[in-house]
């Protein structure tokens, strides 16, 4: 049985990963999630054999069928991360707690949304260095919800108090962060960020999302220092961007992999 539900997970994240892609590239452009997805370069509408998560790509080389322009890699790296993350998540929540209860497998449900928001803020913030209020507002809001299942598992009382525990230990969070972008004016922290930890105060509690900063914060600044690095290299430096000290580099990504760290127990 549970073979056949990571075979479900599996195939539900890179059809959820496709769908992600789609989000984020019509975030903000005035394009609805209604229409037919076309190719970027020639306009052409795209066949539901050219929209098969990552088999597709693979298939027609990573270029447009008609026009044969680059498709960017982006496209199957989202797809087979959200597959991949929402059998960990699958997984995970078996360990955890018993699927076949209600509130067991509302809370997977619940989470499989979460997971899908932050791939998205993650690939969104990387490539525009920017959080959509639309994006962190409902993971914040899907943090909250996904304590329901506690009542059908705990009750009301164990709920109130994971609710407050998740408000206070978000608050702690969105406070410092909060206190960082005003006295850096932005520069250091976007406010994006202080939404963010407030969602993952939530999800994880305090010393979950805790973890996932101080995480996001050493990551940050190991792969800064080699981005320096690098730019320092003459050979190197010619195939990559110059970054300094001074370089805008988008901080969500970091807090991101640093909450699937901790939630995953990966250390």
């Amino acid at each position: 049985m549970e073979i056949v539900l990571y075979l479900f997970a599996l195939v539900l994240g890179l059809v959820i990963g496709s769908f992600l892609n789609v989000v984020i590239l019509r975030h903000g452009t005035g394009w609805g999630l209604d229409g037919r997805s076309k190719c970027l370069s020639c306009g052409n509408k795209l066949t539901w054999v050219e929209l098969i998560p990552v088999v597709s790509y693979l298939i027609q080389g990573g270029q447009c069928k008609k026009c044969h322009s680059k498709i960017s890699i982006q496209y199957p790296i989202v797809e087979l991360l959200t597959a991949l993350l929402f059998v960990g998540v699958t997984i995970t929540e078996i360990s955890e707690a018993s699927l076949y209860s209600f509130g067991g497998f509302i809370h997977l449900v619940l989470v499989w949304s979460i997971v899908s928001l932050l791939i998205a803020i993650f690939v969104y913030d990387f490539k525009h260095k920017i959080i959509p209020d639309e994006f962190v507002f409902t993971f914040i809001i899907l943090s909250g919800i996904s304590l329901v299942g506690i009542i059908f598992d705990s009750g009301m009382t164990e709920f109130m108090i994971r609710v407050l525990h998740g408000v206070y230990s978000g608050g702690l969070l969105f406070m410092l962060f909060w206190l960082l972008w005003f006295l850096s004016k932005g520069k250091l922290l976007g406010f994006g960020d202080a939404k963010l930890v407030f969602g993952f105060g939530l999800w994880l509690g305090l010393p979950g999302a805790s973890f996932a900063v101080a995480t996001a914060f050493i990551i940050g600044a190991v792969v800064g220092l080699v981005l320096i690095g690098v730019s320092q290299n003459r050979l190197l430096s010619r195939r990559f961007p110059m970054f300094t000290l001074k370089s805008e580099i988008p901080f969500a990504p970091f807090l991101i992999l640093g909450a699937f760290i901790s939630y995953f127990n990966i250390f």
